[in-house]
């Protein structure tokens, strides 16, 4: 029996952007991963307010644009992040869970770690069933040679600090490779009645993050794995001083047995906790000089919500750390202790030809904010921050 064909008409059909999410949807939600939540079928329909830039003709997001797109923001190296795969704490069945789990890291390490050494894919393991998750960290890292795993911020029953999870956290430290936590959806955190897409979108990153944190911190798995390394993905860095104004305040008030071994600024500062940021953030400059710029690493989310030209400009835009006095995207010293090379972003130089050639500063007219544009000669249409639909032409090469 054949599928029956749907017609895509009527009033929404007008919409472009609307049209082509319905017949061309991002996302396969008929794939293995179950949906994040009821937002993302709809992520970011019609808000486009300028064309995307990928860094290749390739399909965005496959080794070979992921190679470009390193070479082109100077980067030696990334490790990268699942979409999809974000929802696998979503998942109820162990046994399925850790099927897909395995499936996907046979196909990261084929189609990504084994291109190239500069493409480190994070593994999924399967949280739902902790010795199966502990399993196959241990392969994921020792035969596929993996950097370590992804451990999702939202959907599994538990939070994270809980003794449940305990032999994921004594293998990862025993292996001495790296976890990350990464927020991605809005599910289980007090979001479900929101019907704006930003207004959640501005918490659901961060807040399962805070929470992953405090978890892990005072229920005790820092303490009781010394060698463990655990990374924070995609909700900023500006979170990071609120908890530390409220955990340092509530040290002084609580019961000292529900207090951590430490103080709350010394796990940031030991080199086992690492923050992904964007350079655009503004809180960035006052956070770094609370707690040094050991724990923050650049995450670009490229070709997720970032293109080419955005990731760019936020590489540039750390120059905005201006009150601290050496600022670098992952610092010498981290890179070792964050082994094997966990986020690393360290600048490729490009000959000045070819930075030329391709890299602008411009200036919008209408909110007079510089961006790095990848143009090679005529005006700019459009800054694409919030509403600015105006800019000047080009003014000048970037220069180094």
């Amino acid at each position: 029996m054949s599928r029956p064909r749907y017609s895509f008409g009527g009033a929404g059909a007008r919409d472009p952007a609307t049209r082509k999410h319905a017949l061309e949807p991002a996302r396969n939600r008929e794939g293995v991963f179950p949906s994040l939540d009821g937002f993302h079928l709809a992520l970011h329909t019609g808000a486009a307010v300028r064309e995307r830039v990928t860094a290749s003709d390739h399909r965005p997001g496959s080794a070979a644009d992921w190679l470009a797109f390193l070479d082109k923001a100077k980067l030696d190296r990334a490790v990268l992040f699942t979409s999809e795969g974000l929802s696998v704490g979503n998942i109820q069945n162990p046994r399925y869970a850790a099927a897909v789990c395995r499936a996907y890291n046979d196909y990261v390490h084929d189609m990504y770690a084994r291109v190239s050494d500069r493409l480190r894919p994070m593994a999924l393991i399967p949280m739902q069933d902790p010795e199966a998750a502990a399993a196959e960290l241990k392969r994921a890292v020792r035969d596929l040679g993996l950097p370590g795993a992804m451990v999702p911020s939202t959907g599994l029953p538990l939070h994270l600090g809980h003794e449940y999870y305990r032999p994921i956290y004594a293998e990862a430290a025993g292996l001495g490779c790296a976890l990350a936590v990464h927020g991605g959806a809005n599910g289980r955190i007090g979001l479900e009645s929101f019907s704006n897409f930003t207004a959640s979108h501005v918490l659901h990153h961060s807040m399962p993050l805070m929470v992953a944190l405090l978890a892990l911190i005072y229920h005790g798995v820092f303490d009781r794995f010394p060698e463990l390394r655990v990374g924070f993905m995609e909700g900023g860095c500006g979170w990071i001083s609120f908890l530390l104004d409220r955990m340092e305040r509530d040290e002084n008030y609580f019961d000292t047995a529900d207090q951590p071994e430490k103080r709350p600024i010394e796990y940031l500062q030991g080199g086992r906790i690492l923050i992904g940021c964007e350079g655009s953030e503004g809180s960035l400059a006052y956070v770094a000089s609370r707690v040094g710029v050991e724990p923050f690493a650049y995450a670009s989310d490229y070709p997720h919500e970032v293109d080419l030209v955005d990731g760019i400009r936020e590489i540039e835009v750390k120059s905005n750390v201006s009150n601290v006095e050496e600022w670098t995207l992952v610092p010498g010293d981290l890179v070792t202790s964050w082994k094997p090379n966990f986020l690393v972003t360290t600048s490729r130089e490009a000959t000045d030809n070819q930075r030329e050639e391709q890299m602008y500063y411009v200036e919008c007219s209408r909110c007079h904010r510089t961006e790095y544009q990848i143009r090679t000669h005529g005006p700019i249409d459009a800054c694409h921050h919030y509403q600015c639909t105006e800019s000047n032409s080009i003014q000048s090469p970037a220069s180094g």
